[in-house]
């Protein structure tokens, strides 16, 4: 079970860490 949690974190991780700039380029695109 712990294996599952760290493969998790790592994907939500790599998630934030993609999605964040992301997010943040919409945001200036729609102001």
């Amino acid at each position: 079970m712990a294996r599952f949690w760290g493969f998790a974190a790592l994907i939500l991780v790599e998630f934030l860490m993609f999605a964040t700039p992301n997010i943040a380029m919409a945001h200036k695109m729609d102001s």
